[in-house]
């Protein structure tokens, strides 16, 4: 059954006409006549006012839920209080003489075709009437069909300060990821405003000479990871797909990001189709890591990928960036070094260190995705015990991965590397090229299985991928 309304009050009889007219007015527009409309209100009205009276000796709450199948209109009354129908015989009209607590149900079971009582355990229980609908019904809104482009001579444009090209942007971010996305100021339009005012957001929209909008794209400066912008929320829409818009932002935004003060470019790919790999391989990015596990359950449906958090690719594109010193872990420099060559990144190998004092350690919580982000910017001696304060809160509060970004141009970060592999994590790959330092990516996959074969790497990132599964296989459960 379909839930297709739900009220939720308080065990207060003052709420029980208005929830009552509810529930009438609701059964007539289904096409019920007055009088079945009546009855049905009638049964809800014995079994809602016995528990508003009987169900909590305190406040409590009741839910009232109005069903749907085919045929059938249910309502249920659920509560978690005191059991006022201790069980199913007070529901049989034969037990009506012997059975005090049948007389009011009685009533109410002879207005309806179905009724009933169940035990839900620590969810309490729930009494419920069905009535059958004059005619077979399904409430669902038609899917609207994308029309396609009215041209197709598309051009790139800023987006300013107007409000209207502000909530077409929003509106693309929207219909790309839900209300997930991990930076929530994108949904306020003012909030957007002040982003794009302060040059922390450059948003862009592909539109044609009809100025209809097939796509969005923006060049967002995060202050976790400085002079390293990130090309995200790309977004066209589905009847738009054919005509190159992906490409023509990326190619835009990169010549934004040209034109500003910063060492390089970073970009997340998906990892489950590999078009955006494709788009940003061919704008010259190179592939340096993955994040798995980075989009949650109540997203997976955008993407149509069953029952699985689904997994983003990291890239970079670097400018002139100074040679650097890393320390990083021994097993990986082979890796590594292939990557720094790709990026025609010059560097250094230093001498790593064991901390002796605490270190700079930072961490954040991502409730709608359920994800923990660490940046470690300089190891310390407590890196352990900093770890388990925040593995046990993310067990506590049911996080699903928890990603953590090592400074490899520290020297203690051989150190904490190790410490986190004895807690669990994973080395997933780099990112360098942040004003802070170059970071070694790990990932802590609490316990949620990782189905390799359903990541899509293709091109350069097929290649980080076979050496990063490789590796993490040893460390995670598949």
């Amino acid at each position: 059954m379909s839930n297709i309304a739900t009220i939720e009050i308080v065990n207060d009889m003052r709420l029980l006409g208005s929830t009552l007219t509810f529930i009438e007015s609701l059964a007539q527009e289904l096409g019920f006549a007055k009088g079945k409309a009546a009855r049905l209100r009638l049964s809800c009205e014995e079994i809602l006012a016995n528990r508003l009276q009987n169900a909590y000796t305190n406040t409590g709450k009741i839910v009232v839920e109005v069903l749907l199948q085919k045929d059938i209109l249910e309502v249920s009354i659920k509560d978690m209080g005191i059991p006022y129908w201790t069980n199913e015989s007070a529901f049989d009209p034969r037990n009506i003489v012997s059975n005090t607590e049948g007389l009011e149900f009685f009533l109410a079971a002879r207005s309806v075709d179905r009724y009933g009582l169940e035990k839900l355990g620590k969810n309490g229980q729930r009494t419920y009437v069905q009535m059958f609908l004059p005619q077979e019904m399904e409430l669902k809104k038609e899917k609207e069909v994308e029309a396609a482009p009215l041209d197709s001579n598309f051009r790139c444009k800023r987006v300013g300060t107007d409000i209207t090209d502000i909530i077409a942007a929003i509106t693309c971010i929207y219909n790309a990821y839900g209300y997930l996305y991990g930076y929530e100021a994108l949904y306020y339009p003012e909030k957007f405003r002040e982003l794009i005012e302060a040059g922390k957001f450059h948003s862009i929209l592909a539109v044609n000479e009809h100025n209809e909008i097939g796509g969005h794209l923006a060049l967002a400066f995060h202050e976790d990871f400085p002079s390293l912008p990130e090309l995200a929320t790309l977004a066209v829409k589905s009847s738009f797909r054919k005509y190159g818009l992906g490409r023509m932002l990326f190619e835009y935004g990169f010549k934004i990001a040209r034109g500003l003060d910063v060492n390089g470019v970073l970009s997340q790919p998906t990892a489950f189709h590999n078009i955006s790999q494709r788009i940003c391989h061919s704008n010259g990015f190179t592939a340096t890591g993955f994040l798995f596990h980075y989009v949650n359950e109540e997203a997976r449906g955008l993407y149509n990928q069953g029952e699985r958090r689904l997994d983003l690719a990291i890239c970079v594109k670097l400018f002139n960036l100074a040679c650097r010193t890393i320390y990083p872990p021994p097993e990986h420099c082979d890796f590594i070094a292939e990557l720094y060559a790709k990026l025609g990144c010059a560097y250094e190998v230093g001498v790593g260190i064991i901390p002796s004092a605490d270190g700079l350690f930072q961490w954040s919580i991502n409730t709608p995705m359920r994800i923990c982000k660490i940046i470690v910017n300089n190891v310390g001696a407590e890196i352990a015990s900093s770890l388990d304060n925040v593995l046990n809160y993310c067990a506590k509060n049911k996080m699903e991965m928890v990603e953590m970004y090592l400074n490899m141009c520290e020297p203690g970060c051989v150190f904490g590397y190790a410490k986190a592999q004895e807690k669990g994590f994973i080395f997933t790959g780099i990112m360098p090229g942040s004003s802070r330092g170059d970071y070694l990516i790990m990932q802590h996959l609490l316990d949620y299985p990782v189905n390799f074969d359903a990541v899509v790497a293709d091109l350069d990132y097929a290649d980080v991928f076979k050496y990063i599964s490789s590796v993490s296989r040893k460390g995670c459960a598949v």
